[in-house]
C-alpha cells in the first residue's frame, strides 16, 4: 500500500502579518516558503516523492506507511525546532495504486487535513511565565534583542534573520547556524526586479514613499486568481474522461505527473505576471518624478534607486504586495492585465485561462498591518462577487478603499456608513477585456481613469461643492451640473444607482493616471 501525505501551515496570515515590521513580513514569508517547498526536499535528498509543493502546503507520495512516518516525523521535529511560532498540521491517507484513483484519494486526503484543522485538541498558549522580559509583537517571552537592541521572541529573530541575517545580532545569529540556506536564497524576490544592479524594493515601510507636506499612505494589495478551485475541478474531471481506459496504476502515475506541472505552470505564471507589471510600472516612475507626485529615493550605500515597491506574498495565485498608495492602481492594474494576457497548457491542446481581483487598501504608514491586509482581502472577495455567481462569466476586476481615520469596522460597514449604503461609489471596477473599450461601461477602469483626468483639471472650489451635492443625490448633482454648465464634460454623474464621480474625488491626491503614451524606462 501506498501513502498519501500532506503538510500545511496553518494560519499564515496571522504568521505573516501580525507584526507592524515590515522585515518580519518578508521573513515570515520567506520561512512559509521554505518550509514548504525546500526542506521536504532537503528532507528526502531528492523530489521523487513530492507531487507539489508551494501555497503553504506540500503533496508527497511513499511507497510505504514507513516511509510516510520516518519523513514526517524528521519534518515536523525540523520545524518545531527552527521555526517558532509556526502552526502545521500534516495528514495521510493509504491507498491500492493498482484498484484506486489517487484524484479520489487526493480529495480524501484534505477532508481529512481540514477536518483535522477543526479540531485543535488541547491546544493552548502560555503567554508569560512572569519572569522573562516580553516581545512586543508576539507577547512570547524574548530570546534575544534584534539589532535595534530591542527583547523579541524566538519566532521574530528567526523572521528577522530568514529577511536578512545583518537584522540579527551575532551572538543571536548562533541560534540559526544550522540552517542551510543557499545564498541567494535570502532574498526570494529578487528575480521580480527589472534591473537588480539599478534598483531595489523597499526593505522597511519609511522606505514606500512619501512626500513632504503631502499625506504619507501606503498600501496593501492582495490579487487572488478567480475560480480556481473551479478550474481545477474540471482539470480532473477532464482528465478522467481522457483516461477512463487507462489501469489506474497507469492513469496514476499519468496524474501525478500532470497535476505537478500544472501547479508549477500556475506559479511560473502570476511570477512572471507580477515581473512583467514591475517592470512597467519601474518605466512609468520616471514621469512621476516629472510631475513631483512621487519622490525618488536613493539608497546611500549601494546606489540603487529604492523602488516604492515590496512583494510579500508570491505563491501560486495567491500575491501580496505593498507600495505608495499613489501608484497602487496602476501596479494592480498592470498585474491583473499580465495575468488576463496569460493561460497553462492542461493537455489535450486546451489552455486555462487565467483571471484574477485584486483588493486594495490605502491607509496610513501606521494603521495595523493586519487589519490593512484582511481589508484588502475584503475588497478583493468584493471584487470577485460583481461575478462570482455566474459560471460563464470570469474577468479581472478590483476594488480600492481609502481609510482616512483609524479602524472603521468591515468593508460592509464601511460602505453602508460613510458611502450612504454603497451608492456614493461605482467599483469594484472591471478591466476591459483584451484590452478593448466596452462602449458605454462606466464601471470599467479605463472609464474611471478617463474621467478622472477631466475632473482632476477642476477647481478645488468647484469640486467641493460637487461633492456636497453628490451626497444629496442624482438629483441634486444633476442641478449642479447644470447650473454651473458642466453637462458637457461630466454627462451625468450616476449610474444605475452608484455614484461615478465620488470615488474619483477621493482619489484626486493620490492616484497617479499615467499619460496616454507608456512611460519606458530610462536608460
Amino acid at each position: 500500500m501506498r501513502y498519501l501525505t500532506v503538510l500545511e501551515v496553518s494560519q499564515k496570515q496571522n504568521y505573516i502579518y501580525k507584526t507592524e515590521r515590515l522585515a518580519e513580513n518578508i521573513g515570515a514569508s520567506m520561512i512559509i516558503r521554505e518550509i514548504t517547498e525546500d526542506l521536504p526536499e532537503r528532507i528526502l535528498g531528492n523530489h521523487m516523492n513530492i507531487i507539489s509543493g508551494g501555497g503553504g502546503n506540500c503533496l508527497l507520495d511513499f511507497l510505504s506507511k514507513k516511509e510516510a512516518y520516518d519523513f514526517s516525523k524528521a519534518f515536523s521535529t525540523k520545524v518545531l525546532t527552527d521555526y517558532p511560532g509556526v502552526e502545521l498540521f500534516l495528514a495521510s491517507v493509504e491507498y491500492d495504486e493498482e484498484k484506486d484513483r489517487i484524484m479520489e484519494k487526493i480529495d480524501e486526503l484534505y477532508e481529512k487535513l481540514g477536518a483535522k484543522k477543526a479540531d485543535r485538541d488541547g491546544y493552548f498558549q502560555i503567554y508569560s511565565p512572569g519572569i522573562t522580559e516580553l516581545c512586543n509583537d508576539t507577547q512570547y517571552p524574548a530570546a534575544g534583542k534584534d539589532s535595534r537592541g530591542k527583547f523579541v521572541s524566538a519566532e521574530c529573530l528567526a523572521k528577522l534573520f530568514r529577511d536578512n541575517p545583518a537584522n540579527v545580532p551575532a551572538r543571536e545569529q548562533k541560534m540559526f547556524s544550522d540552517w542551510e540556506f543557499h545564498t541567494d536564497q535570502f532574498d526570494f524576490f529578487k528575480e521580480m526586479l527589472p534591473d537588480s544592479d539599478k534598483y531595489r524594493f523597499a526593505n522597511e515601510f519609511e522606505e514606500l514613499g512619501g512626500t513632504k507636506n503631502v499625506k504619507d499612505y501606503m498600501a496593501v494589495i492582495f490579487i487572488d486568481g478567480n475560480k480556481m478551485g473551479k478550474k481545477l475541478e474540471a482539470f480532473k474531471n477532464k482528465f478522467n474522461s481522457a483516461t477512463k481506459d487507462e489501469t489506474p496504476k497507469d492513469a496514476n502515475a499519468l496524474y501525478k505527473k500532470k497535476y505537478g506541472a500544472l501547479s508549477e505552470a500556475l506559479d511560473d505564471s502570476y511570477r512572471a505576471a507580477v515581473k512583467e507589471a514591475i517592470g512597467k510600472i519601474t518605466g512609468m516612475l520616471p514621469e512621476f518624478y516629472e510631475k513631483g507626485s512621487l519622490s525618488q529615493n536613493t539608497d546611500k550605500d549601494s546606489k540603487k534607486t529604492i523602488l516604492p515597491i515590496r512583494p510579500l506574498v508570491l505563491s501560486g495565485d495567491d500575491i501580496c504586495i505593498v507600495c505608495d498608495a499613489r501608484i497602487s492602481i496602476n501596479l494592480a492594474e498592470e498585474i491583473l492585465k499580465a495575468i488576463d494576457h496569460r493561460s497553462v497548457d492542461v493537455g489535450e491542446g486546451e489552455k486555462m485561462a487565467l483571471h484574477a481581483c485584486a483588493g486594495i487598501a490605502m491607509v496610513k504608514s501606521h494603521y495595523p498591518f493586519f487589519r490593512a491586509h484582511e481589508l484588502a482581502e475584503e475588497l478583493c472577495d468584493n471584487a470577485k462577487a460583481r461575478f462570482s455567481s455566474k459560471d460563464d462569466e470570469d474577468e479581472s476586476a478590483l476594488d480600492f478603499l481609502i481609510v482616512q481615520g483609524e479602524i472603521e469596522g468591515s468593508l460592509a460597514e464601511i460602505r453602508r456608513n460613510k458611502y450612504l449604503n454603497s451608492t456614493l461609489t461605482n467599483k469594484p471596477f472591471a478591466l476591459n477585456k483584451d484590452g478593448t473599450e466596452d462602449k458605454g461601461r462606466k464601471d470599467s477602469l479605463e472609464y474611471y481613469t478617463k474621467r478622472f483626468k477631466k475632473l482632476k483639471g477642476m477647481s478645488r472650489g468647484v469640486l467641493k461643492e460637487y461633492r456636497e451635492a453628490l451626497y444629496k443625490g442624482p438629483e441634486a448633482a444633476e442641478a449642479y451640473i447644470t447650473h454651473h454648465q458642466l453637462s458637457g464634460m461630466l454627462d451625468g454623474s450616476f449610474d444605475n444607482g452608484h455614484c461615478i464621480d465620488f470615488d474619483i474625488i477621493e482619489m484626486l491626491d493620490i492616484y497617479n493616471p499615467v499619460s496616454d503614451t507608456e512611460g519606458k524606462e530610462k536608460a
